[in-house]
């Protein structure tokens, strides 16, 4: 009898301990699982610029990684880059650090073979993963311009996917899912389904639209460009509102140097002149490398279509010598130095007719106060147009003493700046005050009326610019 209890014992004993066993094991498993359900990616550059002949840095932000680690694999390869902090490639063309939550591909003296999408995932997690584009804009090569990687839309509306190429000539585009089917190549749909059309209102433009989208239009997308090596642009569509919840906000990415700046000491933004008179503008940039200006102006036809002109003049000014009553309107002056982002200013010209000695001169009013007065609305052309996928300006001006404040409303709701919207603001005089709407990426959610709410302490003002569809090439 003490035989048979002290084998029960055990074998109590013995189911103890493997129970045991199995709930260290079952800990250790969850917590691991945990672990790798935390990781979180919070990228912030998905498009980097860089010239031939520099060193490039793509950096992977990963929140919570544990015990995973960061693989870097260019889309184009088949086989991983880096696994960790060990560089899997031969060579030393590529190098990885880790820098706390920072995983930094460095890619040394980078060709033009070098552009293209890097991804880096997370080892032992399921779709997990970031894709970034390195963008190579090569003297006459073929290269994909920064666009937005995640698009957010809602069911049965129509959304645009943005693919922009420059110096395409003689290469072919083609959009896949993610399944690999082919959707569209050049102009036409492949996919047999009517709800697909490419986009191509002008050269750069190749994006992919999707009307009455369904759940199944939901998922990753590719845009192919048929060079040597193949150009690649991947876009994520989700459901959600459009233009809210982007979790990658598409940056134009950072090289070595520092990128253009207005010295606004100099620059006169409202610019008059007499018919027949010379007047010259400048434009004056810092900027490491000296960057380089060129010129252009915009004009909008009788049918409030947008018209910009290259002025062919390089240098940081641009003369008019015989002043005549068609120069007038706006002109831009754009530098760049290779080390993004660009930068640009707005010169309103604005030329005076001079009368002869038969003709009664024309009596004008404009609105100059001397003393305390409620403000004034003016807007830079009641409508603006401008191409899908492309960033348009809307400008006004208010005028008042106090020194009015301006406030950009759409949908009765006040515009702040964020990664869709940039307000730049300028003073002038003593009473004056300028500012300048940036809607970036505009898709058609963006076509709207907006509203310039100037306002101080002796009343308000309001006046409204339409944004609305450039559907011409």
């Amino acid at each position: 009898m003490a035989f048979s209890l002290q084998r029960t014992d055990g074998r109590i004993y013995y189911k103890l301990a493997n129970l045991l066993i199995t709930l260290v094991v079952a800990v250790f498993l969850f917590s691991s699982v945990s672990e790798v359900n935390g990781v979180r990616l919070m990228t912030r550059q998905m498009n980097l610029t860089f010239e031939m002949g520099r060193d490039a840095t793509l950096t992977c932000t990963v929140h919570s990684i544990g015990r995973s680690r960061v693989i870097w694999r260019k889309l184009s390869e088949p086989f991983p880059l880096t696994v960790g902090t060990t560089r899997f490639w031969p060579g030393k063309k590529y190098r990885v650090k880790r820098n706390g939550d920072d995983w930094k591909l460095t890619i040394k003296n980078v060709e033009y073979a070098d552009a293209g999408e890097y991804e880096c995932r997370v080892s032992g997690t399921d779709g997990v993963a970031d894709i970034l584009s390195l963008i190579i804009p090569a003297s006459g090569k073929t290269h994909l311009l920064p666009t937005e990687t995640t698009i957010s839309t809602t069911l049965g509306s129509t959304v645009t996917l943005p693919c922009h190429i420059n110096n395409l000539r003689k290469a072919l585009v083609m959009w896949q899912d993610e399944k690999g089917q082919v959707l569209t190549l050049r102009k036409k749909t492949y996919s047999g389904d009517r709800r697909h059309n490419v986009l191509h209102t002008e050269r750069i433009q190749w994006s992919l639209e999707i009307r009455d989208v369904k759940p199944d239009d939901l998922g990753v997308y590719t845009c192919v460009v048929s060079t040597k090596p193949f150009l690649t642009r991947t876009v994520t569509l989700r459901e959600g509102q459009p233009g809210e919840g982007v979790d990658k906000i598409p940056e134009i990415g950072q090289s070595t140097g520092s990128s253009p700046q207005l010295v606004r000491d100099t620059f006169r933004e409202d610019v008059h002149v007499k018919q027949y008179q010379a007047v010259t503008l400048t434009c004056q940039f810092t900027g490491d490398p000296t960057p380089t200006i060129k010129w252009e102006r915009r004009m909008w036809t009788r049918d409030g279509v947008k018209v910009v002109e290259d002025l062919k003049t390089d240098g940081e000014t641009y003369t008019l010598t015989n002043a005549q009553m068609e120069d007038t309107g706006v002109y831009v002056c754009r530098a760049s130095n290779g080390s993004p982002p660009p930068a640009l200013g707005l010169i309103r010209v604005k030329v005076r007719e001079v009368m002869t000695t038969t003709t009664p001169l024309p009596t004008t009013t404009t609105f100059d106060p001397i003393d305390d007065a409620a403000p004034r609305a003016y807007s830079f052309g009641e409508v603006v147009y401008q191409h899908l996928g492309r960033d348009a300006e809307l400008t006004c001006k208010a005028v008042g003493i106090p020194r009015p404040t301006i406030q950009w409303r759409v949908d009765g709701d006040h515009i702040q700046d964020n990664y869709k919207y940039t307000i730049r603001e300028q003073q002038y005089r003593h009473h004056t005050l300028h500012s300048a709407l940036l809607v970036k990426s505009v898709h058609p959610g963006n076509f709207k009326k907006y509203e310039c709410y100037v306002f101080n302490k002796y009343g308000d003002d309001r006046t409204t610019i339409v944004l609305a569809e450039n559907r011409n090439p």
